[in-house]
C-alpha cells in the first residue's frame, strides 16, 4: 500500500545588503526597533534612511524580481562584503529606481526592478512574439485530486470529529532559531509552544544565555525580545502568523491554498509521497 503524504513548501528567501554593525550584546540579540537601515547594517550605500526592519523585506523583492538567489550580489559568509561586481549594479540601479520616481511621479513608487526585469536579470528589449496557443491539458493520469488527498490526510490524523474534540495543545522540543542578519547564524533553544482553538499561539524559546517570544491572540501577532520589549512584525509577518496560528490547519487547508494542484510524485524518507503545490 503507498503512504500518502503532502509537500507543502513554503520558501523565504532574503537577499541581504549588509550584517549588523555590531555583535548581539550579552543577554540578547541587537534589536533593530526605531533604527534606520545605516544605524543596524553595515556597508549601507542607497537604503540610508530606510528603516532597519524593512531592509529584508526589500532585499526580498529585488531578489524575486530578477530571478535570482543572495549569493548573486553577495558574498557568503560576509554578505556586507563589496567584493562581487553585481552588488554595486544592484546600487546603480536602485538609484535609477529612485530617480525616475522622484523625477516623474511624485516619489510614489510606480516604477520597481519588477517593471522591468520580470523575474530574469536581462530586461527583454523587444516585444515577445505571441504564444502558440495549446489546447487543455489533461490531468495528469494516475494521480488523485486534491481533495482525495486532503481527505486521505485528515483520516490519517484520525478524522475530523476526531480532530475537533481537542482543544489546546502543548508542543515541547529543541530547534535552532536564526538570530544574527537575515536570520544566518543559529542558535539552539529549547522551544515551548501552546495552542489553544481556534487561533491562539504562544512560543517560548529558551537558549543558554536568553529567551525571547512570540505569539498571535487571535487577532495580531507579537514578538517580545530578550529585553522585555514588545512589537508586532511587518505585515507579511503578521499573514504567516495568523495562518500558523489555525488550530485545525490541516482541516482548513483547502480554503486558504485554493489554488493547489498534484505534481506528481516524490520519494520522502524512502516513502512515495504526493507532491501538491
Amino acid at each position: 500500500m503507498k503512504r500518502i503524504g503532502i509537500l507543502v513548501g513554503l520558501m523565504s528567501t532574503a537577499v541581504l545588503l549588509a550584517h549588523p554593525q555590531a555583535a548581539p550584546p550579552q543577554g540578547g540579540p541587537p534589536s533593530m526597533e526605531g533604527k534606520a537601515a545605516e544605524q543596524f547594517y553595515k556597508s549601507i550605500k542607497v537604503l540610508n534612511g530606510v528603516p532597519a526592519d524593512q531592509v529584508i523585506e526589500s532585499m526580498h523583492q529585488i531578489r524575486a524580481a530578477l530571478g535570482v538567489n543572495c549569493e548573486f550580489c553577495h558574498e557568503d559568509p560576509d554578505r556586507a562584503a563589496d567584493t562581487k561586481e553585481a552588488k554595486e549594479t544592484a546600487r546603480m540601479m536602485m538609484r535609477m529606481v529612485m530617480d525616475i520616481n522622484k523625477n516623474n511621479f511624485k516619489g510614489q513608487q510606480e516604477v520597481t526592478c519588477y517593471t522591468c526585469h520580470r523575474g530574469s536579470t536581462v530586461p527583454m528589449t523587444t516585444v515577445p512574439l505571441p504564444a502558440v496557443e495549446k489546447g487543455v491539458e489533461p490531468e495528469p493520469q494516475g494521480l488523485p485530486s486534491v481533495d482525495q488527498i486532503l481527505t486521505k490526510y485528515v483520516q490519517a490524523l484520525g478524522g475530523e470529529q476526531a480532530l475537533r474534540k481537542i482543544t489546546s495543545r502543548v508542543i515541547t522540543g529543541t530547534q535552532y532559531i536564526p538570530t544574527g542578519p537575515g536570520g544566518t547564524i543559529p542558535v539552539p533553544a529549547n522551544i515551548e509552544r501552546s495552542q489553544k482553538a481556534p487561533n491562539l499561539t504562544l512560543n517560548t524559546y529558551r537558549t543558554a544565555t536568553y529567551t525571547v517570544s512570540d505569539g498571535f491572540d487571535g487577532t495580531r501577532a507579537w514578538a517580545q525580545a530578550a529585553t522585555g520589549r514588545v512589537t508586532e512584525p511587518s505585515a507579511t509577518d503578521q499573514m504567516r502568523a495568523k495562518r500558523d496560528a489555525d488550530f485545525y490547519l490541516p482541516l482548513d487547508l483547502k480554503q486558504i491554498y485554493t489554488q493547489m494542484q498534484v505534481q506528481g510524485l516524490a520519494n520522502v524518507n524512502g516513502h512515495d509521497a504526493y507532491v501538491v503545490i
